[in-house]
């Protein structure tokens, strides 16, 4: 797997090839062990949510494609051994995104590839959570955790022991509607 991503894909049923050809014109993008998962490495991920639209507009069928995409900020390995230590790396991973949060609606998401058994997504999710509306509270901030009309979606992708994060804004979702969690 490429060790640098900044863009996490889903490919709809029977379209990977397909999605796989349009985004390569945007940079480098590749499979992963996971059915229908790409990650690529864009050099301007705006730059490639407006070719995306300019896409559609033109040609259509685009987005039927794309079952999600999920813009990545940062990347690290993880230990399977020691999946106890995910939690304090993810923390310090997720912690700049408590300034976007704000007073807002937020909710953690986390999407596990591998290592079933060894990781459990909704523990790790209510523990972000928790952690970011303390840290919030702590400065007097009003936050609170919302599954619906949310104004961020906190994203954790695993593929096997390599871990992405990223925020989804509810901003980032009205105007590129293909950005989104399941």
């Amino acid at each position: 797997m490429m060790s640098a991503w900044n863009v996490l894909v889903t490919a709809q049923p029977h379209q990977l090839q397909r999605l796989l050809s349009i985004l390569q014109a945007h940079g480098p993008f590749q499979h992963t062990p996971f059915r229908g998962v790409l990650i690529g490495m864009v050099e301007e991920r705006t730059a490639l949510y407006e070719a995306l639209l300019a896409r559609e507009a033109r040609k259509g069928r685009t987005f039927s494609a794309i079952g999600h995409l999920v813009p990545i900020d940062r990347t690290f390995t993880f230990n399977a051994d020691a999946p106890e230590a995910l939690e304090a790396r993810l923390w310090e991973a997720v912690e700049p995104y408590a300034e976007a949060i704000g007073d807002g609606a937020f909710h953690v998401r986390m999407e596990r590839r591998g290592l079933k058994g060894v990781l459990h997504s909704m523990p790790l999710e209510q523990a972000l959570a928790g952690h970011l509306l303390a840290r919030l509270e702590a400065q007097c901030r009003t936050p609170r955790v919302a599954f619906a009309d949310e104004d961020a979606v906190v994203c954790v992708e695993t593929l096997g022991t390599v871990c992405g994060v990223g925020l989804i804004t509810r901003a980032l979702c009205t105007q590129y509607p293909f950005i989104h969690v399941r």
